[in-house]
């Protein structure tokens, strides 16, 4: 099943296939996502979740605190439902980690 993606402050909306990534979703519609490594390991791509649901994998570069605080990486994270995520202020919300062979 599809879901809507919403995209704060700019108000942009796209849809992501079912199994598709957040970050594929966004892509595949043409509205640009900050990322670096596609797997969850560097913290470039993180945006908070301000409605829906979505789920992660475990192991990513995000600790309790950020997860507490509502933070997801859309390069792993699948929408459950419909979703409104909030893009990260100039800076980001979090350092991104070195990424390193």
């Amino acid at each position: 099943m599809a879901h809507r993606v919403t995209l704060t402050p700019s108000g942009q909306t796209f849809v992501v296939a079912d199994g598709q990534t957040l970050l594929e979703g966004a892509r595949g519609a043409g509205i640009p996502m900050a990322w670096g490594c596609g797997v969850g390991a560097c913290r470039t791509c993180a945006v908070r979740v301000t409605a829906g649901r979505i789920s992660m994998p475990p192991g990513t570069a995000l600790d309790d605190e950020l997860l507490r605080a509502h933070l997801i990486l859309p390069c792993v994270a699948v929408p459950r439902s419909d979703v409104a995520l909030e893009l990260a202020p100039r800076g980001g919300w979090v350092a991104p980690l070195p990424w390193t062979d």
